[in-house]
């Protein structure tokens, strides 16, 4: 499938040895599909409390705790 028409890429480490994790990080578009908060520049924004796209996992837990009574 051709990047254009993902909306968001989720890297799950570990990955296989031949993969460049942090060349494969930087080639996602953090303002627009980088949802797990690798990216330098998201980590920056995580950090400074400034969400635009939140991480997927931790907002799933989040969800599923807040929904306990």
């Amino acid at each position: 499938m051709p990047a254009r028409l993902c909306t968001a890429f989720r890297v799950q480490p570990p990955l296989p040895a031949h993969i460049d994790e942090d060349l494969l990080v930087d080639w996602i578009d953090p303002a627009s599909r980088g949802v797990d908060v690798f990216h330098a520049v998201n980590v920056g924004h995580f950090a400074l409390r400034r969400f635009g796209l939140r991480p997927r996992a931790p907002n799933d837990v989040m969800m599923l705790l807040l929904g306990i009574p």
